[in-house]
């Protein structure tokens, strides 16, 4: 079960895939592009193993993780 959990491909490995991408907390103290770039990772399994993630959804769900430091582009209105 663990290895399907860590390293399977089924419904358990996507579960824990989007855990991680949604607990996984954008830490004003640390680097902001490593941090980014490890989601992104996530985001690449997912879609490895037929779980699509569009780049508009990871844009808007980064956008959302983004610290209060960085509210200026959070709160900047989409040019649509």
């Amino acid at each position: 079960m663990l290895n399907a959990w860590y390293q399977g491909s089924g419904e358990l490995r996507s579960h824990y895939l989007l855990e991680r991408v949604f607990m996984t907390p954008l830490i004003d103290s640390k680097p902001m592009e490593p941090q980014i770039a490890s989601i992104v990772s996530i985001i690449c399994q997912l879609n490895a193993i037929n779980f699509p993630i569009s780049n508009q959804w990871l844009t808007g769900m980064l956008r959302v993780k983004l610290p209060p430091s960085w509210n200026t582009l959070k709160n900047r209105a989409c040019p649509c």
